[in-house]
């Protein structure tokens, strides 16, 4: 019999603490300062020891420089890591690796069927399926806790639990996809303070028996996506079912997460309702990047068919299909989607039974490889992958991939002793096999590769019921090929890795990936970072430029010609034309010509010398201002008056010539009739203006004193400040209200402020409604301008009910299910006006029975409204009846039986609203037993009230026992040397209508009788007291004469 010490010793490790820990362990050696001592987190498994040198791996690798050159978390010391036995999962088939963390299954088995049960008194243990949860501390698995699924209502030991998982961050799914009678079902497990607790269970939505729902799951983020590869066709309503009964045609459901909880997005089912049927769509499922979700589909087109992927992309709204990916090489059967497993932007995809190379050869299986185009759309084909075993056998029946390392499971080759292949992927996007892993002293039947599983950097591989294995498994780069790690060539600084890409420089210039144009075996891409002269930013050296000719250095200065300046844009730079000879006068180090086309030193008299070397050689310049005089009087503004001095000159020497600053003469201004000069003063008009010594009211540019006094003013003044409108309720109890404003005020061009009037008066009192106020501001030329507002008067005062009914109770007319009600109206009153009012229930209205709300409602004109309620409760204090209540009923037991089957008529009842039930302890027409039997009989009305009747049926028996098999006479002799004789028979039987009738007898069997004649009576007696005789006689004769008990003897005498 099992024991219960695996189930306890199970929940004490689930509802274990580890608060103690620090209690326990009180810090002496802290090396990593967590608050306990070094030797507890070794031993405790918080902390590694790969070295057993009783110092935690983490304060190793910080205390000794380059003590993990590969920087892979490991000390260089403990590696190569042998492979590790996981401890408690040699019986596991699945499992599944995500960063640091492990899942293994740990399946419940049932009890064998030779068990014998549990004696009295001891309780079958119920069944644990547990998920055991690993996280890698350095170079150990160390198990962090267990899943176990806490559904009271299902111990279903068969249920899969555990034979789909995914794991991402601290959220982890488990399928049981033959769990409810295979309709499957997925528990979600997340990991708290308190360790991995049941978060949710996923159910399809619409369950169907074999559905297999939870055969394959993924996570990825909030999302979920779970497979149900045995779905019927048709299930949900989308197509219809197959005419010969349902066909497998399969589904996939994505659930996201929601707050603290998971609801179903999407249901995913692309099967042909045509042709569909039997594509088990969903048997593998897996995330990728760019929001793509692939369903495996292994039954594609039939029980023979060959298999497709199903891929889906969500935008934003919603998964569309967008991709179907299939084996180059498809053949029917290939099972192509069995398997698949997506990194990044790369899927593998397994296919159970994908044709050998050579024709003629039975299915071996092979997994086929797909990437990402750069522009995320598409999913391009790559190569096949195959075994290299002889006679292969179940290749890809599992199958993991993680970055660039793919453990593929073969379990059927050589006897089912199988074997895990390891890959590498390879530059070109192809795998290379690293190793073909079967430990030693495999043996028949061991299915090595049963399970597989990769992180990118650990592998696990199992054979059910007999190992588990994890193995470190990285793939180490020497791109040198000088058998060291590059990574610990770069961190020791053995060789260089200047651009930090994790490839030794060397290699990077070897193979293409980095330029070195100039040799130095250093690429130029870190040249030009460290700062090395680029200066065409055309990502090549300058030196480079110019020693392959790309660039010329004619002033041999080591600067590309195109960067030189060039101003003529001749090709050359200038420096290298001023030595050939181009003129520089002004000795500024810029060519002559550029100076003149730049402007920055013009040639204003177009002789082509720059006019600085003009002026330097004594051309005139009377204002000093740089600019040859004979060019500015060549301009039209050089001598406005014409007097052969430059007016610049002239403003110079008298700047009041100039008044209102234009850089003209005023007398020049009014000839030319730039200015007006109205009243003929000699000044032009806009400088009286400015200076203030005449007006412009109407700020037309005319002094005030040039226009007539009718056309000085002619806009109206402008209202500084308004007034808003204006939103007041009423007073209470009114329906006006008295209102008083700020107010407007106004400003004019050319008057003093104006007086603002109103049209109604401030502070005056206001109608209930919206009345416009009109303010007018009127200037001294009697220019007027409104501005407007509304005050309006809101009634914002509810009605008032008052004197409403109080609530009461009635109870119903006599006959009736209900009664009629009345009550004083309520008293309604507005501080305007009443617009409506009423009850949704009038007075003297007929009621049924129950509580009613009898609600008022009042309305002002405005739309107020106020409501009062009561209730009125209609009670039901009326009895049901019985119409015809049966009498007593007396009758005698039917022949042969102990009792009667009594009827009676049917009952009538009747209530005044509704009778809910009518119960009877004993049915007419049912047997009844001999005696007093009391019948009762109850009615329930809908209020509880009840009824009841009781009446007797007694059933008298008057059917006499019978006896049978009654002994005949009997004659007998007396037995030897007795006046007697003992005499047996076999005694007669007795029955009767009702059990327990009694047989007795004057004489039993066996008893002694006397010689003569002897009457033997036996009488039977009834439970009820009715009896029956009957006799026989038994004679006893003596046939046996008399004996002398003793006799004289002869005698002779003598005389």
């Amino acid at each position: 019999m099992r024991s219960l010490l695996g189930v306890i010793t199970v929940l004490l490790i689930l509802g274990g603490s580890t608060e103690s820990y620090g209690q326990l362990c009180a810090p002496t050696v802290d090396c990593n300062a967590n608050g306990q001592a070094d030797s507890c987190d070794i031993t405790q498994g918080l902390s590694d020891d790969c070295n057993f040198n009783g110092i935690p791996d983490e304060c190793d690798l910080t205390a000794v420089l380059n003590a993990d050159c590969n920087m892979n978390g490991i000390l260089d010391s403990c590696e190569p890591l042998n492979p590790s036995t996981l401890i408690g999962a040699g019986r596991t088939s699945n499992a599944v690796m995500s960063s640091d963390w492990l899942l293994v299954t740990d399946p419940a088995e049932p009890p064998p069927a030779n068990e014998p049960p549990p004696p009295p008194g001891e309780v079958e243990p119920f069944v644990i399926r547990i998920v055991d949860v690993y996280k890698r501390v350095g170079t150990r698995w160390v198990l962090d806790g267990f899943l176990v699924p806490q559904d009271a209502t299902d111990q279903d030991n068969l249920d899969g639990f555990g034979f789909s998982m995914a794991i991402s961050g601290d959220t982890a799914v488990v399928g049981a996809p033959m769990g409810n009678g295979n309709t499957g079902k997925v528990y979600v497990f997340q990991r708290t303070e308190g360790g991995w607790m049941q978060a949710q269970i996923l159910e399809a939505e619409l369950p169907v028996f074999g559905a297999l729902f939870g055969f394959s799951v993924d996570i990825s983020g909030t999302d979920i996506v779970i497979g149900a590869p045995q779905a019927p066709l048709g299930d949900d309503d989308d197509d219809d079912p197959d005419p010969v009964g349902p066909v497998p045609g399969g589904f996939a459901e994505i659930w996201s997460q929601t707050g603290t909880g998971w609801e179903r997005a999407a249901r995913l089912a692309p099967t042909n309702p045509t042709t569909g049927g039997g594509e088990e769509i969903g048997t593998s499922v897996g995330f990728a990047s760019g929001n793509w979700v692939f369903l495996g589909s292994p039954g594609t087109n039939g029980p023979n068919s060959s298999g497709r992927v199903f891929g889906y992309r969500n935008f934003g709204g919603g998964w569309v299909l967008m991709e179907t990916l299939q084996a180059f090489d498809t053949t029917q059967g290939h099972r192509f989607g069995s398997q698949l497993a997506v990194s990044g932007d790369t899927i593998v995809v397994g296919a159970e039974r994908a044709p050998a190379p050579t024709a003629g050869d039975g299915p071996i299986g092979a997994v086929y490889t797909f990437d990402r185009s750069e522009g995320g759309g598409d999913w391009i084909a790559g190569g096949r992958t195959i075994s290299n075993a002889p006679a292969t056998n179940g290749y890809a029946d599992s199958l993991d991939m993680s970055g660039d390392l793919m453990i593929v499971g073969e379990p059927r080759v050589d006897g089912s002793r199988g074997f895990a292949h390891v890959y590498n992927r390879a530059a070109d996007g192809s795998w290379t096999l690293v190793d073909s892993i079967r430990p030693v002293g495999t043996a028949a039947g061991n299915a090595v590769g049963t399970g597989v599983s990769t992180d990118g950097e650990w592998i696990f591989y199992s054979a059910p019921e007999v190992m588990a294995f994890t193995d470190h498994r990285e793939i180490v780069p020497d791109c040198n090929n000088n058998g060291f790690d590059d990574r610990c060539e770069i961190s020791s600084e053995l060789q260089p890795d200047c651009n930090g890409n994790g490839v030794i420089d060397s290699c990077d210039t070897a193979s293409g990936i980095s330029e070195d144009c100039d040799g130095n075996g250093i690429p130029d891409s870190c040249e030009l970072a460290s700062g090395a002269a680029d200066c065409n930013n055309n990502g090549i050296l300058d030196a480079c430029d110019i020693s392959t000719a790309l660039s010329g250095d004619c002033n041999a200065n080591g600067v590309p010609d195109d960067c030189e300046p060039d101003c003529n844009a001749n090709g050359i730079p200038d420096e290298c034309d001023l030595l050939a000879g181009a003129a520089d006068c002004n000795a500024n180090g810029v060519i002559d010509s550029c100076d003149i086309a730049s402007q920055t030193d013009p040639d204003c008299d177009s002789n082509g010398t720059p006019d600085s070397c003009d002026l330097a050689s004594g051309a005139g310049d009377c204002n000093a201002n740089g600019l040859i005089d004979n060019c500015e009087i060549a301009t039209t503004a050089g001598d406005c008056d014409n007097n052969g001095e430059l007016d610049a000159c002239q403003l110079v020497l008298q700047p009041a010539l100039d008044c209102n600053g234009n850089f003209e003469l005023d007398s020049c201004d009014l000839a030319s009739g730039l200015s007006l000069d109205c009243d003929n003063n000699a000044v032009p008009d806009e400088c009286q203006l400015t200076t203030g010594n005449s007006r412009d009211c109407n700020s037309n540019g005319v002094p005030d004193e040039c226009e007539s006094a009718d056309t000085v003013d002619t806009t109206p003044p402008v209202f500084v400040t308004t007034v808003e409108n204006i939103v007041k309720d009423a007073d209470p109890g009114s329906c006006s209200a008295p209102v008083s404003w700020i107010g407007a005020v106004a400003e004019d061009d050319c008057s003093p402020p104006p007086i603002v009037s109103g049209s109604h008066i401030n502070g005056g009192t206001y109608p209930l409604g919206v009345t416009t106020v009109t303010l007018t501001a009127t200037d001294d030329y009697g220019n007027s301008s409104t501005s407007s507002f509304t005050i309006t008067i809101v009634d914002s005062e509810s009605p008032t009910i008052s004197d409403m009914p109080t609530d009461f109770t009635q109870t119903n007319d006599a006959g009736a299910c209900g009664a009629v009600v009345s009550w004083l109206e309520p008293s309604i009153s507005d501080n305007c006006s009443i617009a409506s009012s009423g009850a949704d229930i009038s007075s003297g209205a007929s009621l049924s029975t129950g509580m009613h709300t009898i609600t008022y409602t009042a309305t002002d004109g405005a739309g107020n409204a106020s409501t009062s309620s009561f209730t009125v409760t209609i009670l039901d204090d009326e009895d049901p009846k019985f119409l015809n209540p049966p009498a007593s009923i007396a009758v005698e037991t039917d022949l042969d039986h102990c009792g009667a089957v009594v009827s009676w008529d049917p009952v009538q009842v009747s209530d005044n609203c509704e009778i809910i039930s009518s119960t009877s302890s004993h049915g007419s027409g049912e047997m009844f037993p001999k005696g007093d039997t009391l019948v009762t009989m109850t009615i329930l009305d809908s209020s509880d009230n009840q009824s009841t009747h009781s009446f007797s049926v007694t059933v008298t028996d008057t059917q006499a026992p019978t006896l049978s098999g009654l002994s005949g006479n009997i004659s007998s002799t007396a037995d030897l040397g007795m006046c007697g004789a003992f005499i047996s028979w076999d005694p007669p039987t007795s029955s009767d209508n009702c059990p327990g009738e009694m047989l007795s007898s004057n004489n039993d069997p066996g008893d002694f009788f006397a010689v003569g004649s002897h009457t033997v009576t036996y009488t039977v007696m009834d439970s009820s007291g009715l009896t029956l005789s009957g006799s026989f006689e038994v004679t006893v004769t003596d046939d046996e004469a008399p004996a002398f008990q003793t006799a004289p003897s002869s005698q002779t005498l003598s005389a």
